[in-house]
């Protein structure tokens, strides 16, 4: 599919951005910041130590001109998850340029991203190593009633919900390129998509929680895009690109764990929390979510699922500046 076809230019200016706001819209950045305080450390410690095993990976892999976009990217991964890759690549034009890159990132990733979590899996469920760590404190309920779902009488209809949630979206992103083709700089325009969309949630949080959840629908449209997007790939770059993806997220990887591990025991966060803060920035609010509720960290469902929603936030602003200051 070519980078010029009328399909994808309709995907990539009106679905992807609606997607993107569907994803942040549930972002209430009162609640994350209230109840999520030792995971949020993990999940900020868990950030930093991916950047630096970005910086080393570009110093190790014979990168070229993609290690900066790569950087970029991979800085709006480690925090966020894949809305924000989508939005970094689409704001500084990374995808367009090189369409084969977004292919390489989701094939040459994907083992890799497995291995980590069985391995958070395995440092989880190790007894040994659960000891040298400080002991999980007692679930403290009223905690964890901040953000309580709503009763099932006081959430809309589901076809009602998803009509409001994505009139909701399509207003943000027309509100967003009107604001872009003002100021002269249209390749912004997800940006300020995201922008608004966490204005919004801030300001209208019981309103967006009575819409339900509408991920499904914003990740049907996520990978509408990824398709439009990789189907330009040129598969006979794929294979080589992909390989240095998987060894760059390999190095990202092991240097995120084994500095999070170290500084975070030197700082008494107990392991399940330092486990989780660090899927919060590499898997995502769902994977999160399941992750721990496998693990039996019933206490830290929640608070990891809005360490990851606040990452879905901040992904875009991280994996920019990092592309700008090494482009």
């Amino acid at each position: 599919m070519p980078a010029d076809s009328e399909v994808h230019k309709f995907i990539g200016s009106a679905l992807a951005p609606v997607a993107v706001a569907l994803l942040l819209l549930p972002a209430n950045l009162r609640t994350i910041l209230s109840t999520a305080s030792p995971v949020l450390m993990a999940f900020a410690l868990g950030v930093v130590f991916s950047l630096a095993g970005a910086a080393l990976a570009m110093v190790l892999l014979p990168l070229g001109a993609d290690g900066p976009a790569l950087a970029g990217l991979y800085a709006a991964v480690v925090s966020g998850g894949m809305v924000n890759l989508i939005s970094v690549g689409d704001a500084a034009g990374i995808f367009t340029r090189s369409p084969t890159l977004l292919a390489a990132i989701i094939s040459g990733s994907v083992l890799v991203d497995v291995v980590y979590l069985a391995v958070v899996g395995w440092l989880g469920r190790h007894p040994m190593l659960s000891g040298a760590f400080a002991p999980l404190p007692v679930e403290h309920s009223t905690a964890l009633n901040v953000a309580a779902p709503l009763e099932e009488a006081d959430l809309l209809p589901p076809l009602p919900a998803l009509a409001i949630a994505l009139a909701t979206a399509l207003g943000i992103v027309a509100a967003s390129t009107a604001i872009a083709g003002w100021i002269s700089q249209p390749s912004l325009s997800i940006v300020i998509v995201g922008t608004i969309a966490l204005l919004v949630a801030n300001v209208f949080p019981l309103q967006i929680r009575r819409l339900g959840n509408q991920q499904p629908v914003a990740m049907l449209l996520l990978f509408l895009f990824l398709a439009s997007i990789t189907g330009g790939a040129a598969i006979g770059d794929l294979g080589r690109m992909a390989l240095l993806v998987a060894c760059f997220a390999t190095i990202v990887y092991a240097v995120h764990l084994t500095l999070l591990l170290s500084v975070g025991r030197k700082m008494g966060l107990p392991l399940p929390t330092l486990l989780t803060g660090s899927i919060a920035g590499i898997g995502g609010p769902s994977i999160t979510a399941a992750m721990s509720g496998a693990m039996g960290w019933t206490s830290l469902v929640l608070p990891g699922t809005l360490a990851a929603t606040l990452g879905l936030g901040i992904g875009t602003y991280l994996g920019l500046a990092v592309y700008g200051l090494l482009r």
